[in-house]
């Protein structure tokens, strides 16, 4: 089997291994230097993909990092479905309108965090006093204490690791009106 990878921009990758659908070694690229052709057939493209063509993404606009009393927004389009990490802020609003891939949020004091759609974990570490709205597909917390959690989890109940004082309600936002 071959294992060849291929690197879309900036985020997944891709195994071919000649397994069921996959091309032959004839059907492949050409070889020499020149880059693949583009597949024109929608049925092999990724959602959400399609534009983004060969864009560097700076991991510093997917990162909050020792933040103090500060707004942050990310709107729709922002996130590119990347992961996101919040880590050291105290007294923060952080919203994340987008899509992400996944979204960890560690030793955070007194913040309130908005996170959309997450389509994996949403993993909460060594967070105090916090107030959370989430959307994910898995939630989990450790070494958190005095949080409340509007959640949706799409994987069903929330794995909670030594943590105390968490209250969880139903998540019950739109982003219509």
């Amino acid at each position: 089997a071959i294992f060849a990878f291929e690197r879309l921009p900036g985020r997944i990758w891709r195994e071919e291994m000649g397994a069921c659908g996959s091309k032959s070694s004839e059907e492949k690229s050409p070889k020499g230097n020149d880059p693949p052709a583009k597949d024109d057939n929608p049925e092999n493209h990724i959602l959400g993909m399609d534009d983004i063509e060969d864009e560097q993404l700076d991991p510093k606009n997917f990162e909050c990092k020792k933040l103090r009393g500060e707004t942050i927004v990310r709107a729709p389009g922002q996130l590119k479905s990347q992961a996101f990490t919040i880590d050291g802020c105290k007294r923060c609003s952080i919203f994340l309108f987008d899509n992400s891939a996944a979204v960890t949020i560690d030793d955070c004091h007194d913040c309130v965090f908005f996170v959309g759609p997450c389509e994996s974990s949403v993993f909460v570490r060594d967070c105090t006093g916090c107030k959370m709205v989430v959307a994910c597909r898995q939630f989990r917390t450790r070494g958190c204490k005095d949080l409340e959690v509007m959640l949706f989890c799409a994987a069903g109940q929330p794995i909670i690791e030594t943590s105390e004082k968490i209250a969880f309600t139903s998540f019950n936002y739109s982003y219509f009106s």
